[in-house]
């Protein structure tokens, strides 16, 4: 193995039933400040990690470091090996936030000339829509309401993506999956992961929010109430759920046709 290296370690973990089992990590090896050559963890990637054969792996581990360190590949991947290596380079730069491999840490300002035509941008996404929904969900207590009605914390966060994906993009679950995986940045709001997010996690997610529906409605129109004046007059102001209609020309309530 070289001084400087990434690789994808394997660990057994424990047997079950005789049965191994294992987890799988992204490793790189570095020396440090005192020249010694110490293994970091970049990147936990689970158990049963099956996304890329495991005689790949190497492939997969070089072209993450090719990709950290803006270098182009020299043999083409197949589309499999590309895309999974882009999906963990960008969870290591979004982890880390550094450079990772061949950090220089004089501060002495560089500057070099840049033709901007030659620039190009990768994995492009939208945020700011996505910001303002998660913000006003927070402002309504959304994220609490769920935590209060048994939601755990990654069922809150897979809740919100379906609603405020939904919110931006209406559509089936499977559009949108493909919108929360490949168009937003939702997850980075978050502070989570929708990179391998699957169609059935929101399927399962949907039954969850109709099972607790009756509590978590009672629990918003008490927010709402908070918000907009507990003695609001339905027959002197709007609340919320009248936004978008018209008075007199219509019963309170009622759209226009």
């Amino acid at each position: 193995m070289n001084d400087e290296s990434m690789y994808i370690r394997k660990t057994k973990t424990r047997v079950i039933n005789g049965v191994d089992h294992y987890t799988y990590r992204i490793v790189e090896s570095r020396r440090d400040e005192h020249d010694k050559v110490k293994q970091h963890t970049l990147l936990n990637l689970g158990a049963h990690y099956d996304l890329v054969p495991e005689e790949d792996h190497s492939i997969l581990a070089q072209r993450v470091d090719n990709i950290i360190m803006g270098q182009l590949s020299l043999l083409p991947l197949s589309e499999t090996l590309e895309t999974e290596a882009q999906r963990i380079a960008n969870l290591i730069i979004k982890k880390h936030a550094t450079p990772l491999i061949g950090h220089n840490n004089k501060k002495d300002a560089r500057y070099e000339h840049v033709d901007i035509t030659s620039i190009e941008n990768t994995d492009v996404k939208t945020i700011g829509v996505e910001h303002l929904a998660y913000e006003t969900a927070k402002k309504i207590s959304l994220p609490k309401i769920l935590l209060n009605s048994g939601f755990s914390p990654k069922e809150v966060n897979a809740a919100l993506a379906s609603i405020i994906g939904r919110l931006i993009a209406p559509g089936s679950e499977v559009s949108t999956v493909n919108y929360l995986r490949n168009n937003s940045a939702l997850d980075e709001i978050l502070d989570t992961d929708f990179s391998n997010l699957h169609k059935n996690r929101l399927y399962k997610i949907s039954d969850l929010l109709l099972k607790h529906q009756s509590a978590i409605e009672s629990a918003l129109y008490q927010k709402e109430r908070e918000l907009f004046n507990p003695s609001w007059n339905a027959k002197k102001t709007k609340p919320l759920f009248y936004a978008g209609y018209k008075a007199p020309d219509c019963i309170l309530g009622v759209p226009q046709i």
